[in-house]
């Protein structure tokens, strides 16, 4: 080989060596292209990552399917997982509503009678009047009693047994006493009326109990029967053995028999007829004729 083209062919050499031996960061870098936006000279990638590399472009995002959470599994240790997401407040079953009131096949026909305490009036409006306020009577058909009361002393006269009445005929009782029977203890009998018995009050009954007859009066709580009066320094005077017995006790009976007629629509006694000859019936039926007393 000649010598001018050894030369050329050593300093081909030279160059490639020199190409292949060259560093890293000799290497050119590529020219952007026209609106290309510029690469940071940092990579992002952190230690190891290429210096110059473009930065991978970002993949569309789009929509990921999520599926509802299963049911949390229990741990090896028995403790409970970590509780799944609460509900959301409108997806949470909704309890019925109460109906109003309860349907009237299941009400009770009778309601079992309850107390409340007398007004301040006393019991039905009346200071006279000392018992118990009930709620309504409603018996077996037409029977029952509005405005129940069980009835302990009326005008400061003490019942022996307490007794169901309605208001009408608590009243008329204590006018009754007040007016009458009470002053004619004193000024025939020398002593205070202190009680009398009564023989009955409400009862879902017909008149003296016989088949067929009408309705009686103590059907509706408005007839009271009192069968004797007890007064104070003599003892008792019963309609059975009075009405015919001492002169003070004849006399006694007679007037408050007598002044019944009034207060009362319906007075019953001994002369009536034989289903009254141990009491007086005492009802406040209202009649367009008037009282009937007998």
């Amino acid at each position: 080989m000649s010598g001018p083209r050894r030369g050329l062919t050593a300093l081909a050499l030279t160059v490639l060596l020199g190409a292949f031996c060259a560093p890293a960061g000799a290497s050119p870098v590529p020219t952007p292209r026209p609106g290309s936006p510029a690469v940071s000279a940092e990579a992002p990638g952190g230690p190891g990552a290429v210096e110059g590399a473009p930065a991978p472009r970002p993949r569309p995002a789009r929509a990921e399917h999520v599926d509802a959470p299963a049911a949390p599994a229990a741990s090896s240790t028995g403790a409970p997982a970590a509780a799944p997401a609460r509900r959301a407040a409108s997806d949470a079953p909704k309890p019925a509503p109460r109906p109003a009131s309860r349907p009237a096949q299941l009400a009770s026909r009778t309601p079992p009678p309850t107390f409340a305490p007398p007004s301040a009036g006393g019991l039905c409006g009346d200071a006279r009047l000392q018992g118990q306020a009930m709620s309504t009577i409603d018996g077996t058909g037409p029977c029952g009693v509005a405005n129940p009361v069980r009835l302990q002393s009326a005008a400061g006269v003490k019942l022996t047994r307490t007794v169901i009445v309605g208001c009408a005929a608590a009243r008329a009782l204590a006018d009754w006493l007040e007016q009458s029977a009470a002053p004619a203890a004193r000024s025939l009998m020398g002593g205070r009326l202190a009680a009398i018995t009564p023989f009955a009050g409400y009862a879902c009954r017909s008149r003296n109990s016989r088949v067929g007859a009408r309705l009686s009066e103590h059907a509706f709580g408005r007839a009271i029967d009192v069968g004797a009066f007890t007064v104070a320094g003599h003892g008792e005077v019963s309609v059975l053995e009075g009405w015919g017995g001492s002169a003070p006790e004849r006399a006694f009976l007679r007037r408050v028999w007598r002044d019944a007629c009034g207060p009362f629509g319906t007075v019953l006694g001994p002369q009536s007829d034989r289903f009254h000859r141990n009491h007086f019936h005492l009802d406040v039926a209202d009649y367009r004729s008037g009282p009937y007393c007998r």
